[in-house]
């Protein structure tokens, strides 16, 4: 004998930021669900020069 449910089920999670919402798929596959949310691509980090300031001392009290 099976029994089969007709039930609904809802679940709701809140997404990171840096998943992209536009491009969520989801499969039914045998009873089992798979959401797959890929992330959004994140920006390179930029190098930023510095200058100015003194040399740093050594322990020691002297200079580099």
């Amino acid at each position: 004998m099976v029994r089969e449910s007709h039930e609904s089920f809802y679940r709701s999670i809140q997404l990171p930021k840096v998943a992209d919402g536009d491009h969520v798929a989801a499969h039914f596959d045998n009873g089992v669900l798979k959401v797959t949310v890929p992330f959004k691509e994140l920006p390179t980090p930029k190098k930023v020069a510095i200058s100015g300031g003194t040399p740093a001392s050594k322990p020691d009290g002297k200079k580099k």
